[in-house]
């Protein structure tokens, strides 16, 4: 193969600054930013097989990243591909992947001279004297063979997360070792961090062999006035910082984020040997074919510490607790639930889940640590009174009231960082792709993205929820007999007084009197 010389950058940038990019004759040199004079001079250059080949380009929404890998992609046609190179457009399916050619086709029909050098097709762009091409290819299961010169990803945040998409970007990126010289560029707006995308942008910030080419955001022709409508036109804030302020950013429905589950793990080692006096449950949530059974067991631990922060809780005038500050206290959770061990079992069509097995392997676990055993009945008729000889159980029925209450037990343990979680990547995984639904009556529940799972989830809300359910203010209150009235009007005991009164009591400290308690009107 005969590789054609290479020009100066500095005048390919100048053959590539002449390009036409619309109708009014406009070329691409006199609009372009400084960014974006440094980012097609930074891919030019990189010829060498010694030097950085691989390009992450993170945009913001109108930084024009398809009009100028178009431009760039004439350019390299023209001034830097062998004979007969081929270059590939990949993207998730093949619209997307066309785009880049199509943008291409307008560039050389409106330029002088290019026509003489192009030949262009719907999905395809020749140079007609080296035969060299870019050609658009969206999950193309032929993808193992391909031989590129150059490769443009277009938007990988937007790629489906399926095993599908993930191999087409496997044989794609692992090719640019067959031809010397490949060059791989990815395109793409920020994303939620829960996209597989991420983690390549993670590994391109520091990797020796990557290099991020950040747009920055604001871009300079997006004003404020631009900004706020475009935040009105988008249906949540997240989604307009992933689009105008290049954030990775989770959306608003997440029930949480990969930062505050990392904030979870810990470094115990699991499974967790049982220990005398700490009561245990195992939360099982059952799944057959598409969904995977999963058994969670936990236990809970003293969070005192991480409660009472510095600034958390001031004394007022008489001495008692601010009301304010001691009802938020006493809503806060006073535990982390302690995740011992994660069982899972997965089935498939073929072969179908043994819920005999479950049940005796769950039994099995439960007794070991004495654990309370809690499942929805109907999932598995009959185990609940073969499995009540053996251990404690406890039937959970599914319904959206039951839901409602494991959705909001995972929000306020992920909001309150009160969990402990397992280094564990496929639990981190699922996590993150769980999101919190709410129904027409105002009733939430945990949801999972499409092709995805929740089971994890589920098994440790159950296991955390029946944890927590005896851990209330108000049946603390009952059961240490903590009982103190208010001033207040008509003599009615005042919620805030109560609880600021518990706080007291958790804290060692005096009871006020009812002579030191002051009326509110006063």
């Amino acid at each position: 193969m005969t590789m054609v010389e290479v020009s100066n950058t500095a005048q390919t940038l100048g053959w590539m600054a002449q390009i036409q990019i619309d109708g009014e004759g406009t070329r691409w040199g006199d609009t372009a930013a400084t960014f974006q004079m440094e980012n097609a001079a930074a891919i030019l250059e990189a010829t060498d097989d010694k030097a950085v080949r691989q390009f992450f380009v993170p945009g913001t929404r109108g930084a024009r990243k398809t009009t100028d890998v178009a431009a760039l992609c004439l350019t390299l046609l023209e001034k830097q591909a062998p004979a007969y190179a081929k270059g590939f457009f990949i993207a998730s399916d093949e619209d997307q992947a066309s785009e880049i050619a199509e943008i291409a086709a307008e560039m050389i029909a409106r330029t002088p001279g290019l026509r003489d050098l192009f030949t262009t097709t719907g999905t395809k762009i020749t140079h007609i004297r080296t035969g060299a091409s870019f050609v658009a290819l969206a999950n193309d299961p032929s993808a193992m063979g391909k031989r590129p010169w150059f490769i443009i990803a277009d938007e990988l945040s937007n790629w489906p997360e399926s095993k599908a998409s993930r191999k087409f970007w496997t044989a794609m990126t692992t090719a640019i070792e067959k031809v010397p010289g490949c060059r791989l560029v990815v395109l793409t707006n920020a994303g939620s961090p829960a996209h597989w995308a991420y983690k390549r942008y993670e590994k391109a910030g520091t990797s020796k062999y990557w290099r991020v080419l950040e747009i920055p955001a604001p871009l300079p022709w997006h004003d404020e006035e631009l900004l706020e409508r475009q935040r009105e036109n988008c249906q949540t804030e997240a989604e307009f910082r992933r689009l105008f302020w290049n954030e990775w950013t989770d959306e608003d429905s997440r029930l949480t984020t990969v930062e505050q589950i990392r904030d979870c793990i810990t470094t115990r080692p699991r499974p967790c040997a049982p220990r005398p006096g700490v009561r245990y449950v195992a939360g099982l949530d059952v799944g057959w074919v598409n969904d995977a059974t999963v058994l969670t067991v936990a236990h809970l631990e003293p969070r005192a510490q991480r409660l009472l922060r510095e600034g958390d809780w001031l004394p007022v005038g008489d001495g008692s607790a601010s009301p304010r500050v001691a009802d938020e206290l006493a809503q806060a959770l006073l535990y982390t639930v302690v995740v011992d061990q994660i069982r899972v079992w997965k089935g498939t069509k073929k072969q179908p889940v043994d819920l005999t097995l479950v049940e005796l392997t769950a039994v099995d676990i439960a007794q070991q640590y004495g654990a309370t055993l809690i499942f929805d009945p109907r999932e598995m008729v009959g185990a609940e009174q073969r499995a009540r000889r053996r251990v404690p159980t406890e039937a959970f029925h599914f319904s959206p009231s039951s839901k409602a209450v494991l959705a909001t037990t995972m929000i306020r343990l992920f909001r309150e960082q009160a969990l402990d979680l397992p280094d564990d990547e496929d639990l981190v995984d699922e996590l993150v792709h769980v999101n919190v639904v709410e129904n027409s009556t105002g009733m939430v529940r945990l949801d999972h993205d499409p092709g995805r799972h929740d089971d994890r989830a589920i098994s440790l809300a159950l296991a955390a929820q029946h944890l927590l359910a005896g851990t209330r203010v108000e049946e603390r209150l009952a059961k240490e007999r903590v009982h103190y009235t208010s001033l207040g009007w008509r003599g009615r005991t005042s919620p805030q007084v109560q609880r600021a009164a518990e706080l007291r009591h958790r804290l060692g400290m005096p009871p006020v009197t009812r002579q030191e308690r002051r009326p509110a009107w006063r």
